[in-house]
């Protein structure tokens, strides 16, 4: 059956007083229909455009419900906004979901002066619905304060560009608003679904538009498209993006947000998983060569660690260079050559930036010289054929006519079994290693030497012990006891920092998955924020056939965001083990004074009978 493409575009241009008008929201709606048209010519497409006067509150949520709904499993949805965003004071109730208190917004034709935004609350609402299709939902949103679900223009900054923002509202909403009294009727929890979000900025900055009528977000990702091809993965098309928007020194930093499920190395508007191999990009701003990649990547200026630098859209280098400086997520590079500025490239490092995994292999001396003379083509990795003192991460051992894999923790489990004829058992087996050790680095990970010390932030669980009594957990292991009932959670993160903080929540399975499932700037604040959980199908429980089960939770608390897709790992597909799986995975700057510091703190929930 041939796919279809539902598509709704919205661009508001003339706004009414006092929202001032803006001059390339129109223009963004016809290039993203344009880009639609030219280029899916094998897909059906159903594009639905509001343009200025016909984006009111009720035409966009209606076309959410009707147009977008017709959506199946095997199609797919774009939701593209271009116009003013904005901050609303949440209504009371709603405030524990919000470290500033307020909504980020999206200005519609009639919301000022006596209509409504639309809320991010009331658009996670409508993708929710969108979800229960089955459809691959795809969002893009050019406005300011958009980096959490929702551009300046009142008056413009530089000759270039101007902003689009239009001022916070001062009137709080009351919780029978939102979309009919949908938390009223369902009440006060935020639906979840699955999809991404690429927002024009984070929550704290403004989006700009060109003078030459469009938005530089909206132009900066068709560019990237047109550079890349469709054939491009969600996370590979945001670097490409984010490198372009964040050279221009404008103070815009795009966002990427997979939410629930969602997987970013899959193919833009399809889904299709492509190749996760990490490419760095590499670009020259604020007078010097900088990787999009640092300390939280594995980077550092130690030792004089060098990448091999390529140019863009070209597979073999064109030099070396050697890092001189790291901050969390950028890398300062010394190129061995002069380069050209204008130029944009890509690195991967010349050698492992991690300390060699170590492998006990038991196997028989007949076949050791050919493993030896293998492994020179994996540096991750440090075999022993012979057991001594030390400690090893994992143990192959040969077993009859099998080569078994096991980890080598405090109960070791085996994670792979595999024919010793089979002739693919070699690049098998350390593709498993390899999935296994990079799960464990990040289960690990840590700074050390942050700047940000852990009492920058005030976080813990809260789990639900006796009927709506909630005791207080912090950070380390927690353990539980399972009476047959599910056990419900809520993560609650306070900001007592000088500044925004980035708050990167990752959970790692037993099966050796990694899924980030929240990533978002919070506000200094005088109460703790429900950051995650605390929804009816939010909790732990044991599965059946099951004694214990164990959850692991990393926070990545930075200055700068944290790009989490790259920890994005599948389960591994070894032999069925039960496992306690996963409930419900919900998804989803002012200048900073201090600047690439980061630290880590992590929550195991053990549950037992």
């Amino acid at each position: 059956m041939q796919r279809s493409i539902y598509a709704l575009i919205v661009g508001i241009n003339d706004y009414n007083p006092p929202v001032a008008k803006l001059g390339g929201a129109v223009s963004d709606a016809t290039k993203i229909k344009d880009y639609l048209v030219g280029n899916y010519t094998g897909e059906v497409l159903h594009i639905k455009t509001l343009i200025n006067n016909e984006a009111t509150h009720a035409n966009v949520v209606s076309a959410f419900r009707t147009h977008l709904a017709k959506a199946t499993s095997e199609d797919v949805v774009w939701f593209h906004y271009s116009g003013h965003g904005s901050r609303q004071p949440s209504a009371k109730e709603l405030i524990q979901f919000n470290s500033g208190g307020k909504d980020e917004t999206l200005v519609l034709y009639d919301s000022r002066p006596s209509g409504r935004d639309l809320a991010d609350k009331e658009l996670s609402v409508l993708l929710s619905e969108l979800d229960q299709t089955g459809a691959h939902v795809v969002v893009t949103l050019d406005c300011c304060n958009s980096g959490s679900g929702t551009r300046s223009a009142d008056k413009p900054q530089e000759k270039e560009y101007r902003t689009r923002l239009a001022d916070d509202r001062t009137d709080a909403r009351s919780i029978d608003t939102y979309l009919d009294g949908y938390f009223v009727k369902n009440g006060v929890q935020l639906p979840t679904s699955n999809h991404i979000l690429f927002a024009a900025c984070n929550r704290f900055q403004e989006s700009k538009e060109s003078w030459s009528g469009s938005g530089l977000f909206t132009e900066s990702f068709l560019k990237a498209l047109n550079t890349t091809g469709k054939d491009v993965s969600y996370a590979d098309l945001y670097v490409k993006l984010r490198q372009d928007v964040v050279g221009m020194n404008w103070n815009q930093d795009p966002q990427m947000e997979p939410m629930g499920k969602f997987n970013s190395y899959g193919k833009f508007l399809d889904g299709k998983i492509l190749s996760a191999n990490k490419r760095y990009t590499v670009s020259f701003f604020e007078n010097a060569w900088k990787m999009d990649a640092g300390e939280i990547l594995g980077f550092s200026a130690a030792e004089g660690q060098k990448v091999f630098l390529f140019k863009e859209g070209e597979d073999i280098a064109v030099t070396e260079a050697v890092i001189t400086e790291t901050s969390a997520q950028i890398s300062f590079l010394k190129p061995d050559i002069v380069l050209d500025s204008a130029t944009k490239y890509w690195a991967l490092p010349t050698k492992n930036i991690f300390i060699p995994t170590k492998v006990l292999a038991l196997v028989d001396d007949s076949i050791k010289q050919t493993w030896i003379e293998a492994l020179k083509d994996y540096p991750n990795f440090d075999f022993s054929f012979k057991a001594d003192q030390a400690i090893y991460s994992y143990t192959l051992k040969e077993v009859e006519n099998f080569l078994e894999l096991w980890n080598d923790e405090t109960e070791p489990v085996r994670i792979a079994k595999i024919v010793t004829a089979n002739p693919q058992v070699f690049p098998y087996l350390m593709s498993v290693l390899d999935h296994a050790a990079h799960w464990t680095r990040i289960k690990n990970f840590q700074n050390l030497t942050s700047q940000l010390q852990p009492t920058s932030s005030n976080i813990y669980f809260e789990i639900m012990v006796e009927p709506d009594v909630y005791k207080r957990f912090d950070p380390g292991e927690i353990n539980l006891v399972y009476k047959g009932k599910p056990i419900k959670f809520r993560l609650m993160i306070q900001n007592y920092f000088t500044q925004n903080l980035h708050y990167s929540l990752i959970y790692l399975n037993d099966h050796y998955g990694v899924i980030p499932v929240k990533n978002e700037a919070l506000e200094k604040s005088e109460t703790a924020t429900l950051f995650w959980g605390g929804g009816e199908a939010d909790y732990f429980e044991l599965l059946p056939g099951l004694s214990k089960s164990t959850d692991r939770f990393l926070i990545i608390i930075s200055t700068e965001r944290t790009d989490d897709f790259h920890f994005k790992l599948d389960d591994l597909n070894y032999e069925p083990v039960l496992s306690a799986g996963f409930r419900s995975i919900p998804g989803l700057n002012r200048p900073s004074k201090v600047k690439g510091a980061w630290y880590t703190t992590s929550f195991t929930i053990n549950i037992t009978n």
